[in-house]
């Protein structure tokens, strides 16, 4: 998909897509709240290129890679939002954004090599409270 801005809608009510490759280039595309993204292949978010999902599963067959783009994925309350790279990860000046589903801490999983270029973020919210409690001082004996 290249150039192309805008939400996904499927005349037919599907809530999955199954390419065997996706390649997103100098455009944005966000996919319906709640579907399923089973990409068999390579995923790769390229050139000023934007994908968006809002409580979906995106499983990668084979390597995620952004470079100059970014990668949102978002959760509702309750939601099982979930990402799986079977492959490789390479993100070059890029962010890969993710909500960690409350019901579901391990809902990432990138099962090969993670290669972070320049000006790259992972932003990973895990959506619960954490307080930070300063340690007590410890002193060395003299």
């Amino acid at each position: 998909m290249r150039g192309w801005s805008g939400r996904l809608t499927f005349g037919d009510g599907a809530s999955s897509w199954a390419p065997a490759n996706l390649t997103l280039s100098n455009g944005w595309v966000a996919f319906p709240s709640g579907f399923a993204l089973n990409v068999t292949g390579d995923v790769q978010v390229i050139v000023n290129a934007r994908l968006d999902t809002s409580n979906a599963v995106v499983n990668c067959g084979g390597r995620l890679m952004a470079t100059g783009s970014s990668v949102f994925l978002f959760r509702g309350s309750g939601s099982a939002e979930q990402l799986t790279v079977g492959g490789d990860t390479f993100l070059n000046n890029s962010t890969l954004s993710f909500w960690y589903a409350l019901t579901n801490p391990s809902s990432l999983t990138l099962t090969g090599n993670l290669t972070l270029k320049t000006l790259t973020r992972i932003l990973a919210f895990l959506g619960l409270e954490v307080e930070l409690v300063e340690a007590p001082e410890t002193r060395r004996a003299a």
